[in-house]
């Protein structure tokens, strides 16, 4: 029966489903692509600050490597672990500035174990006159140390020494030391001794110019070298 009415056309389900889908699929496509740009201009951003992080460490820094059973290092590594165990000993409730004003920050603890290391290797050779000017040095800059309270005495050391740790290395039974002792200072004329005691091991030496990118700059570039490469061949 005809009533007059005008015929709707039937909408063709599958069709317009499919070209929603499409339509779907290409602005998924297009988010995809932003993101991988965003992700290679972050991850370019990356190396350009490793870049120049290695590079003011080179220049602020000197860096050494020798093997983790050397009794310099070795002293190191334990005195920067007590250090951290009698941190952690307190009760929760106190707070990190009152333990700091007691103990100091943990690299004046590793650079006391360095200091002691000096002077008790110095006190192994032979007299001469700059062996025993070294150990009247380091006995005079320890009782000096001994008369001040806390946080006087670690904040003296801190502006003298503003950093100091020993790191893993690439190299197997291998650590690194990264140190900053200020120029014409007490603890500058100790540095100088333990320097040129800690390069006298045939397995410790002075790391030259700007480190090699880590294990993880490696990876970044390796990934922004293959996707700049795929988008090469799919453009």
């Amino acid at each position: 029966m005809n009533l007059g009415l005008k015929k709707r056309p039937i909408t063709d389900g599958p069709a317009r489903a499919t070209k929603f889908v499409a339509t779907e699929d290409k602005d998924h496509a297009s988010h995809v692509q932003e993101l991988e740009e965003i992700i290679t201009l972050l991850a370019k951003q990356s190396l350009s600050h490793d870049q120049m992080q290695r590079a003011l460490v080179s220049i602020l820094l000197e860096s050494f490597k020798g093997p983790t059973n050397h009794q310099a290092i070795a002293d190191g590594i334990a005195a920067k672990k007590d250090y951290s165990d009698t941190m952690k000993s307190y009760p929760a409730d106190v707070t990190n500035d009152s333990k700091v004003d007691k103990h100091g920050l943990p690299h004046i603890a590793i650079w006391s174990a360095l200091v002691s290391w000096t002077l008790a290797t110095l006190k192994e050779m032979p007299s001469n006159t700059d062996r025993d000017a070294a150990i009247a040095h380091i006995e005079q800059y320890i009782k000096h140390l001994e008369t001040l309270a806390m946080p006087q005495k670690w904040q003296l050391v801190h502006s003298q020494v503003p950093y100091v740790i020993i790191a893993k290395s690439y190299y197997r039974n291998t650590k690194k030391l990264l140190i900053h002792v200020r120029p014409n200072t007490d603890s500058s004329k100790i540095y100088a001794v333990f320097r040129e005691l800690f390069l006298k091991h045939q397995h410790v030496h002075l790391l030259p110019g700007c480190a090699p990118p880590g294990a993880m700059a490696r990876k970044i570039q390796e990934w922004v070298t293959n996707h700049s490469e795929k988008a090469e061949m799919e453009g």
